[in-house]
């Protein structure tokens, strides 16, 4: 990677992490950066997700006392987030007629 590149990336970053703590979608910054510099779709989204969850684990430290009283509804919220489309994912994915994971594999 020339030097070029990697400042591109880290102002990509910079600028990403700025909106996805005030309002989300710093993805569509670093993303297609990150294309535009050859890297194959998959890393870009892994290093994209590796990358800016730091961003937001700060963002939830900087807004700890707008969040007080919450923690109840954010538990909920983020049970149902994660738990529910999990099971009909996976069901949906592998228990349709005629789909199976032999199917994905080829």
């Amino acid at each position: 990677m020339e030097l070029w590149e990697a400042a591109a990336v880290l102002l990509a970053g910079v600028a990403a992490g700025g909106i996805n703590v005030i309002a989300g979608s710093g993805t569509l910054f670093t993303f297609p950066v990150l294309l535009a510099l050859g890297f194959p779709p998959i890393t870009a989204t892994v290093s994209n997700t590796i990358g800016l969850a730091p961003g937001s684990i700060s963002g939830t430290i900087g807004y700890r006392r707008e969040l007080r009283g919450q923690r109840a509804r954010m538990l909920r919220l983020g049970a149902m987030a994660s738990w529910v489309p999990s099971p009909a994912h996976s069901c949906s994915s592998t228990c349709r007629p005629g789909c199976s994971r032999r199917s994905y594999r080829s």
